[in-house]
């Protein structure tokens, strides 16, 4: 059984309640407006700045990094429509490459075009 005030404070509570609770809806979708222009004024950035036909939908970024040229270590990241897609995210690393100077040179991603094909690898890292 619901019970619903009619008179009194309760009332008075319950009417500010649904007015803060529809006022947060409010802001909540103007944010996600917000959002959305931003992502699409930024992809439209980069499709401008790389000279493309039309905004990327889907971005791959790695990283290489090293400590004093040993342990080195590849990430993956991924946006889809620019907002990050962490199941995607994947860590390498990559044994062949230490104490090369620039690890970045000798190894491709998996899942390149070219997938591969220098002499060094990369495998999937867990941790």
């Amino acid at each position: 059984r619901l019970r619903v005030p009619q008179r009194g404070d309760k009332k008075a509570l319950a009417e500010t309640v649904l007015r803060n609770a529809k006022e947060a809806l409010t802001q909540h979708k103007l944010r996600r407006a917000g959002d959305f222009t931003a992502r699409s004024a930024a992809l439209q950035g980069i499709q401008e700045a790389l000279d493309l036909d039309s905004a990327p939908l889907r971005i791959e970024c790695v990283d290489i990094s090293h400590v004093q040229g040993t342990d080195v270590v590849a990430s993956l990241v991924v946006f889809e429509d620019g907002l990050p897609r962490k199941s995607d995210y994947r860590r390498y690393a990559i044994k062949e490459a230490a104490g090369e100077d620039d690890p970045t040179m000798s190894v491709r991603s998996p899942r390149s075009p070219a997938g591969g094909s220098s002499g060094t690898t990369a495998t999937p890292h867990t941790p």
